[in-house]
């Protein structure tokens, strides 16, 4: 994409002039080159065609983001105010940003009973999401919870708990994700209709691994569908990345 002009209108807004866009000739494909259609393509009908018009629109500065908070001017909120975010989000816990945590064998024994837990390079491992996490989003076994989930930060919650963002902020972004990831579950479930088990998962994470068995079992794929299933997954992974600090392990 060039941008051949940038104008300062009046009102001190920007008017951006973006050329024709084309794709690389490079072909490239959903899921990292494992199967599906040329990125090319989609491309060169989709972006090419929406950039122009999206960046030649005056951009609108959001009065809640980070970057329109003023650090100086921000208060750091209490803990009942990051307490909330936690148990509205609980996406470290389920399974949506994690598919394991490292545990040692003192306290998985401590844990109990109804745990996944599974030796890799050496260390144990304890597959999430977490059978402690309540439905309510708070962990019912806080007491005698793992070491990684006492000191765990993510990037939403460091930023938050530094006042540069406001927890309202913070908590439109963990409803924007979950959105995200719902639609993502949905997209590859509508790729793959014979797969029930699909649409049954409650994380993007799961339902990829619910697809690729499906594919491994010679289960019907609707081509068009595919490719949507993958950008709503990239996105959403994007996302994640972004807001959270937190590259997925898909």
């Amino acid at each position: 994409m060039k941008i051949t002009k940038i104008s300062v209108n009046h009102d001190k807004t920007f008017t951006v002039e973006v050329a024709q866009a084309q794709a690389s000739s490079t072909t490239t494909y959903y899921n990292g080159g494992v199967e599906g259609r040329s990125f090319s393509a989609w491309y060169d009908r989709v972006l090419a065609v929406e950039m122009p018009r999206l960046m030649s629109q005056p951009a609108a500065v959001a009065t809640n983001s980070p970057a329109s908070n003023d650090p100086a001017r921000l208060s750091k909120p209490d803990s009942d105010a990051l307490s909330n975010l936690c148990t509205n989000c609980s996406l470290c816990c389920n399974g949506s940003l994690f598919k394991r945590l490292p545990i040692t064998l003192e306290e998985s024994r401590r844990l109990g009973d109804g745990i996944d837990v599974f030796p890799k390079g050496g260390e144990l491992r304890m597959r999430l999401g977490c059978t402690r996490l309540g439905n309510d989003g708070c962990c019912k076994a806080y007491a005698i919870r793992p070491a990684i989930c006492s000191s765990y930060r993510c990037g939403l919650l460091k930023k938050a708990a530094a006042g540069e963002i406001e927890p309202e902020f913070a908590a439109r972004v963990v409803h924007e994700t979950k959105a995200m990831q719902e639609r993502a579950i949905q997209a590859f479930q509508t790729a793959m209709p014979e797969n029930l088990e699909i649409s049954a998962e409650k994380t993007a994470l799961a339902a990829v691994e619910r697809y690729r068995e499906g594919r491994g079992k010679g289960m019907d794929v609707r081509p068009h569908a595919r490719a949507n299933a993958w950008l709503h997954f990239e996105y959403f992974e994007k996302f994640v990345e972004i807001n959270f600090s937190v590259r997925l392990e898909s």
